[in-house]
């Protein structure tokens, strides 16, 4: 009888009140391991508390733009089921995409009012402790929890990474400064690509993103096949990459248990059903998206080639990989490791998502780096850990070393996450408010819905998108469509009056920053234009609505 057997008979002989309370000691637990992610939080908060600045809540430049979608829900005080681009420009921007969590995030945001950072950290715990326990419970379902040994490679499952850290500090040994960034070079984008599973709970979304998809994996384990596909359906619909990498491994597994080796415990209505969703998901995004320009023109956009080479993969993903293949190191141990239908499924895991994340080599690139999130390593790590498992087995029968020698194996282990999660505490990582900004914001948010915001600061075109009900001309880096136009027709439209063809100028607001060297001579030139008085000023910003009265 394999674990997963007779793990499924415990759960079904134990009564309610017992899976309650081994449930609550798991949330707990959950709670517990996601520690370095509220102390993540908690120094954002303390550094601005410290600073004298506003802190938002968003650590990281991408994280304001999902509450910037939801507030779109609710465009005009109408409620809307598709929602438009908010980083448009312009008020006709078509309503065409759909989320479900953008909709319940806008639903609270509309009907609660709470600052939408607060709101995204506090979804952001919710998602990252059911993160978590669905992280334990995949494991649990596979290997269990009884012995310490299994215990710390849960814990490795959870905050294990690569070895960047450690050929990092060789290398800074060697000819480099000592540094955060020169010890976690190459980790791509600074780290923020999440190559590892933890690392990803401190991202909200990124959290329920892998709730979704790892309860997906635990659901067609335990084969629910009809909760599996529910919850594929609501992946799908949540995100493009990760829907579409989902979509094909639950099919690519599928397809092999129903047609090659004719398992009986898959049903083909689950392949059929499956095929179902990648119709419709594949329909939304490649056909009916790509009907409307404003999305073609942000598609051109997103096509860049962020991908991996060897350099980033072999210290990503080497220790993983090895332990995954010491397991499989003679034909009969593979033979036997594959006789197992879960563990397939974790081999087209692997081999899907490996694929997707170097896709650059067969099709034109489509920012490759985003089937990464931790997808091609959590599979590696289930398929090695028995390997893992064993080796703490051997060092912890060790009486003299063993304690010495397992601490210093879940060092290696976990020191990348470790070193990553330091160097963005000290850094202050995450946009904090000046005082003037927000105070900017706040009276921005006075004025009446939809105004084109014209600032030559990019962070007010960016939080008017979040704080405020109106549009920026330009704002998100990659989500406002002919972004590089659209900044060139606000530095025209403030440095010579040069009006934009598709502003509506009545409905303008000029936000100028005193900070920029040309402050003084964009001001002159605009009172010579005869543009109306300033309707706001403060210490850093001046604000000019125009559809005042000329001076």
């Amino acid at each position: 009888m394999s674990f997963v057997e007779s793990n499924r008979q415990q759960i079904v002989g134990a009564t309610w009140t017992q899976v309650l309370r081994r449930e609550s000691l798991i949330f707990a637990a959950s709670a517990i391991l996601l520690a370095p992610v509220i102390l993540l939080y908690g120094s954002h908060y303390w550094n601005a508390y410290r600073s004298g600045v506003h802190p938002t809540g968003f650590i990281q430049y991408d994280m304001p733009y999902y509450m910037a979608n939801a507030r779109q829900h609710f465009d005009d005080g109408k409620f809307s089921l598709l929602y438009s681009n908010p980083f448009s420009p312009l008020k006709e921007s078509p309503k065409i995409y759909f989320q479900p969590i953008t909709l319940v995030t806008a639903i609270v945001l509309y009907s609660c009012q709470p600052d939408p950072g607060t709101l995204f950290v506090v979804m952001g715990a919710v998602f990252g402790i059911v993160a978590v326990r669905i992280s334990i419970l995949l494991f649990d379902q596979l290997y269990g929890l009884e012995t310490l040994s299994n215990k710390l490679t849960l814990i490795c499952f959870v905050w294990s990474a690569g070895t960047f850290a450690a050929w990092g500090a060789l290398r800074c040994m060697v000819k480099m400064p000592w540094s955060f960034e020169s010890v976690m070079h190459p980790d791509p984008f600074d780290g923020w690509w999440f190559l590892n599973l933890g690392r990803n709970f401190c991202y909200p979304t990124e959290s329920l993103y892998h709730a979704m998809s790892l309860g997906c994996v635990v659901l067609l384990i335990k084969k629910r096949f009809v909760l599996a596909m529910v919850c594929l359906a609501v992946l799908a619909a949540s995100h493009p990459f990760t829907g579409t990498q989902f979509i094909l491994i639950v099919a690519t597994w599928m397809s092999i248990e129903c047609l090659y080796v004719r398992n009986p415990e898959v049903p083909l209505k689950a392949l059929v059903t499956t095929v179902l969703i990648a119709t419709l998901h594949f329909a939304y995004y490649l056909l009916y998206l790509p009907s409307h320009q404003e999305h073609v023109e942000l598609v051109s956009q997103w096509t860049l080639d962020w991908s991996m080479k060897a350099n980033v993969m072999v210290p990503a993903y080497g220790i993983v990989a090895a332990l995954a293949l010491w397991r499989a190191r003679t034909p009969e141990l593979t033979r036997r490791m594959l006789s197992k239908d879960f563990n397939r499924l974790l081999l087209v895991f692997f081999f899907v998502s490996f694929l997707l994340a170097n896709h650059e080599f067969a099709i034109t690139p489509h920012q490759p780096l985003h089937f990464t999130r931790g997808y091609i390593w959590v599979p590696l790590f289930l398929l090695g850990a028995p390997t893992l498992i064993a080796i703490f087995d051997r060092l912890i029968s060790m009486r003299r070393l063993g304690p010495l020698l397992v601490g210093s194996l879940m060092i290696v282990m976990v020191l990348d996450n470790a070193v990553w999660f330091a160097w963005q505490m000290r850094s202050q990582t995450g946009f904090q408010l000046e005082p003037d900004e927000r105070t900017a914001l706040e009276y921005l948010s006075t004025l009446p819905e939809n105004r084109q915001i014209v600032s030559d600061s990019h962070r007010i075109g960016y939080f008017a998108t979040v704080y405020t009900e109106h549009l920026a001309w330009h704002s998100h880096a990659s989500n406002t469509p002919q972004r590089y136009r659209r900044v060139q027709e606000a530095s025209a439209y403030l440095a010579h009056d040069t009006v934009p063809a598709q502003m509506d100028q009545g409905n303008a607001v000029i936000v100028l920053s005193k900070s920029n060297d040309r402050f003084n001579e964009i001001r002159d030139l605009h009172r010579t234009a005869a543009w109306p008085s300033p309707r706001y000023e403060n210490p850093s910003f001046l604000v000019i609505a125009l559809d005042d009265e000329p001076r």
